[in-house]
């Protein structure tokens, strides 16, 4: 965390004071650095046994801590299951995650 700057290093303090998991969503409008360690935080949460709602555009770091997942599209579930199936659906894999 050296790296970060002193606003974004309290905030991931912030962020693992948290017993409720709600935090940002780990996106393009925070920093490649602070979404990596947001995105450590949840999976040391998941490690833990805490459970988090986690709403997130990029669907292969999402699919990447996930036990399940949901697929929205304009405001409807589309598809639903366990994240490693949904990974592994064509039509996912076409659709969200560039393959």
């Amino acid at each position: 965390m050296k790296m970060m700057s002193r606003g974004s290093r309290k905030a991931v303090r912030k962020l693992m004071m948290v017993s409720a998991p709600m935090m940002p969503k780990p996106d393009a409008t925070l920093s490649p650095m602070l979404c990596k360690v947001v995105l450590s935080v949840i999976r040391g949460l998941k490690n833990r046994g805490i459970a988090a709602l986690l709403v997130e555009q990029n669907a292969r770091a999402a699919l990447r801590i996930a036990d399940r997942g949901y697929v929205m599209r304009v405001g409807r579930i589309t598809a639903q299951g366990g994240a490693q199936d949904l990974a592994e659906s064509p039509d996912i894999q076409r659709a969200y995650l560039g393959l």
